[in-house]
C-alpha cells in the first residue's frame, strides 16, 4: 500500500495495517471514534484495556492528553 493511499484511507475514517517488528498493527486515527470502536471490535478488545498512540514527537500527543493532571506528564 502506498503512503498516499494509507493516508487517504485514515483521513476518511478506515483501518490500515502496517508492519511492526513482529507482526502487523491496526492502526486508525485517534479523532476518529467511529473507527476506534470499529478497531476495538475487531480486534475484540474491552476499551478498559486501552489503546497505544503512536507519535512521532510528545507535541503530537499533547491534545489527546489535555484531560491528564499535570504532575502524570513530567
Amino acid at each position: 500500500m502506498k503512503i498516499r493511499h494509507a493516508v487517504h484511507i485514515l483521513q476518511q475514517g478506515g483501518l490500515i495495517a502496517y508492519p511492526t517488528e513482529a507482526v502487523f498493527g491496526l492502526g486508525c486515527l485517534p479523532e476518529h471514534l467511529h473507527s476506534i470502536k470499529r478497531l476495538l471490535q475487531i480486534k475484540q478488545r474491552p476499551i478498559e484495556k486501552g489503546l497505544i498512540l503512536v507519535a512521532s514527537d510528545f507535541y503530537q500527543l499533547e491534545p489527546y492528553l489535555a484531560e491528564l493532571k499535570p504532575e502524570i506528564l513530567h
